[in-house]
């Protein structure tokens, strides 16, 4: 129990994703699983993060096409520092990705080793190494979280020179853990399940039919080419997976209207690449230098590297295209360590000014209350755990078409499920209703307990408040937004701890960019991310889908002290 009442809960906080208008402020579980028609119908759609399948082709047109393809799993987008994170996953993956793909989100292996783990192709040999890895990286990220807890009372110079002499003797074996990376990312790779193996359209000699598609196919190649292009540097790999964030999020401005034109804090992609926050605001003139160079020397790489990539996209003969792009390696060898020596030096600027979030307290309840409200929500994320798992398991016995979220008339938010037409629409159609009608019925009555927990709670802060049962219905209304204000707090405060380890690795002073890209490996693995499913390889013009939506953003943002 903390000094301020506030306990936090054993486990995350789980919360549906929330479509466009908001949900209440305490989150409500999902009112019920619906059968929805196959046409379109309004309502918030939750489209499958590879992009929608193509609507016009029949199953059997898609089945035909993608045969003889390798699925191609890619890593989700991470968020931005702090960002409220997605809660239950109920999104519909015609290909899932397989298990065992989630602890490497962060590892510059994902997409091929993602690809081997679906077909169950890893050799005995590439288990052991890959086992090793894991042995090793989780040996120095140990070592690290050793220091960093003994020196977390410490001063902030003497902090900093210990993480610098752990860094110094861990340089060797993070060196050759990086080496160990890249040999696996190369191995993992077979022929057949390249990217771009069975690829027919070349950026700057295929001609596409709109802008919006070559955009596309830019982004497509860039995003693989991080994973598979031969020639490219670990450093040029790194930041071609934050080229595709840009992309992905430059596919979403037009949705988000005038919204991040009127941004006058946008994203900081710092480093780790692929990190991102926002600075506060106004900056210090020393720190706005310091991140106009970083960002100007940045953007001097990621401009270089994209040209190089559509440039030889269409070369013919690929041990040129390799040594060009290992000669590009080369040339910016030396501009990668001068940009992580700017953002050393915007970090101890920032730790300098003691800028950081500040955790909510939340109103100060009894243990007694705190404890209910923590089995409320250990229920509540059950609940909506569970419908995910009835959404998968409707899957397992008919062809979904999409799966939506739309108000109901209760006040709540439903899952409405949409069958994909076809020969045996009709069997399943009856086979999907028996299935909701009996989720339904039980998930009705504990969502119904789960409420009436909910206003005994309520009902527990007004006696708290001395108003007890004869509380005139302003009284009420603020003991809802107690528990309400508590429920936020709450939420905030796990949260920060979520990103811990991400916050360490994007702003800590000390450590090296070796130990920074190995915790942020394991604080994206953490956020447990929901995983986009698999694309096939692509063939023709417009046989891929187009860059995923990004995560949905939020205004609000942890307000930052000096204190």
């Amino acid at each position: 129990m903390t000094s301020s009442g506030l306990t936090p809960p054993a486990r995350p906080i789980r919360r549906p994703r929330r479509p466009a208008g908001a949900l209440p402020s305490i989150a409500t579980a999902f009112a019920a699983l619906v059968l929805a028609a196959s046409a379109a119908e309004p309502g918030p759609t939750v489209p499958p993060r590879n992009g929608p399948a193509p609507k016009s082709a029949p199953p059997s047109a898609t089945k035909s096409r993608d045969q003889g393809r390798t699925y191609i799993f890619f890593p989700p987008q991470p968020p931005r520092l702090w960002a409220p994170l997605p809660g239950a996953n109920i999104l519909v993956h015609r290909v899932p990705a397989p298990p065992g793909a989630a602890e490497h989100v962060g590892d510059p292996f994902y997409a091929p080793l993602a690809t081997r783990l679906r077909g169950e192709s890893l050799t005995p040999a590439l288990r052991e190494k890959l086992e090793n890895y894991r042995r090793e990286a989780d040996a120095l990220r140990t070592e690290m979280r050793l220091v960093l807890n003994q020196t977390a009372e410490a001063e902030p110079h003497a902090r900093e020179q210990a993480l610098a002499a752990l860094a110094a003797a861990q340089a060797p074996r993070l060196a050759a853990l990086e080496a160990t990376a890249e040999s696996l990312r190369e191995e993992l790779i077979r022929g057949r399940d390249h990217w771009g193996a069975l690829r027919e359209w070349r950026l700057g000699s295929t001609r596409f039919s709109s802008a919006a598609q070559a955009m596309s196919a830019q982004y497509q190649v860039l995003r693989a080419a991080a994973y598979y292009q031969k020639g490219l540097s670990p450093a040029q790999r790194r930041l071609l997976r934050e080229i595709a964030l840009d992309m992905e999020n430059l596919v979403d401005m037009p949705l988000m209207g005038n919204e991040l034109a009127a941004d006058a804090n946008p994203l900081f992609a710092f480093s780790p690449e692929t990190a991102r926050l926002r600075l506060p605001s106004p900056l210090t003139p020393e720190v706005a230098e310091l991140v106009s160079r970083y960002e100007s020397l940045k953007a001097e790489l990621k401009q270089e590297l994209r040209d190089a990539i559509y440039e030889e996209d269409s070369t013919l003969l690929w041990f040129v295209r390799n040594a060009r792009l290992e000669a590009l390696a080369r040339a910016q060898e030396s501009r990668y360590a001068a940009l992580e020596g700017l953002a050393e030096r915007i970090r101890k600027a920032l730790a300098a000014a003691r800028y950081r979030p500040v955790p909510p307290a939340g109103p100060n309840l009894p243990p007694a209350i705190v404890g209910r409200i923590d089995d409320y929500l250990g229920s509540q994320r059950t609940l909506q755990d569970e419908v995910g798992a009835a959404v998968n398991a409707i899957q397992s016995i008919a062809d979904l078409e999409r799966v939506s979220i739309a108000p109901s008339a209760n006040g709540r938010f439903e899952v409405r499920i949409a069958l994909r037409p076809g020969p045996r629409h009709d069997e399943q159609l009856e086979r999907v209703k028996e299935r909701l009608n009996a989720f339904n019925k039980s998930h009705a009555e504990r969502l119904a307990a789960l409420d009436g927990e909910l206003e005994r709670i309520r009902q527990a802060v007004l006696w708290l408040e001395g108003e007890g049962g004869d509380a005139d219905e302003a009284a009420r209304r603020e003991a809802a937004r107690t528990v309400d204000a508590f429920f936020t707090a709450l939420e905030q405060r796990e949260r920060l701890q979520r990103y811990a380890e991400y916050e360490i690795a994007v702003l800590e002073p000390g450590l090296s960019p070796e130990q920074r890209r190995l915790l942020f490996s394991a604080a994206l693995a953490h956020l447990d991310l929901p995983l986009p499913g698999g694309v096939p390889q692509p063939t023709e013009i417009g046989s891929s889908p187009r860059p995923a939506p990004a995560m949905p953003s939020t205004p609000s943002v942890p307000s930052y002290s000096r204190d």
